[in-house]
C-alpha cells in the first residue's frame, strides 16, 4: 500500500490532541476505517478518505498537504467530506451536500462515518442520537439512490438508529 500509511500517521498527528467522548479522536477515525473493511471497502483510496475525512474540517491541515501525503484521488475525496461553513449545523451540511452528491466514492465513506458516529451514540450518547434521528431521513432521502451497491450500509445505519 503506497499512501495509506502516511495517510494513517498525517491523521494521528493532526488529531492527536482531540477527544471522541472519552477516547482519543483516533478511535473514531479507525471505527470509520474497520466499518469500511466490514462492508468490502477496502481499497487504498477508501481507507486512506477514512483516516483523513475530518482533518480539513477540524484541523489546520489545508488540501494541498492531504495531497501531498496521499494522491489528488483522496485530496479529493476529503475535500468532498469536508463540511462547508455555515451558521448552524443544518446549513454546514446542506452547503457541503452537492460535493457529496458529484463525488460518489465520497459518499461511501460519508455513510461508514454516520454509521460508526451511530453506533458510538447509541452505546454512549443517546442525545447524539436523537440529533442523527433529526438528520438522517433528509440525508438519506438525497443521497440513497446515488450508488445501489450501498444499501447494506444504509440497511446498517437505519438497523442501529431505529432498531429495524
Amino acid at each position: 500500500m503506497g499512501y495509506l500509511r502516511k495517510a494513517f500517521l498525517l491523521a494521528i498527528e493532526k488529531h492527536k490532541h482531540q477527544r471522541y467522548g472519552d477516547h482519543p479522536y483516533a478511535i473514531h477515525l479507525y471505527d470509520v476505517v474497520n466499518i469500511l473493511v466490514e462492508f468490502g471497502y477496502d481499497e487504498e483510496k477508501y481507507l486512506a478518505a477514512a483516516w483523513l475525512h475530518d482533518v480539513i474540517e477540524d484541523t489546520p491541515t489545508h488540501y494541498s498537504e492531504v495531497q501531498q501525503n496521499t494522491s489528488e484521488e483522496v485530496a479529493e475525496l476529503v475535500f468532498a467530506l469536508t463540511d462547508e461553513i455555515g451558521r448552524n449545523r443544518r446549513e454546514r451540511k446542506e452547503k457541503t451536500l452537492p460535493k457529496l452528491l458529484a463525488c460518489p466514492d465520497a459518499l461511501v465513506v460519508k455513510l461508514a462515518d454516520w454509521i460508526a458516529n451511530l453506533r458510538d451514540a447509541r452505546s454512549n450518547n443517546p442525545g447524539y442520537l436523537q440529533m442523527y434521528k433529526k438528520g438522517f431521513p433528509d440525508f438519506e432521502a438525497k443521497c440513497r439512490d446515488i450508488n445501489p451497491d450501498l444499501e447494506p450500509m444504509w440497511k446498517e445505519a437505519r438497523s442501529v438508529l431505529y432498531g429495524k
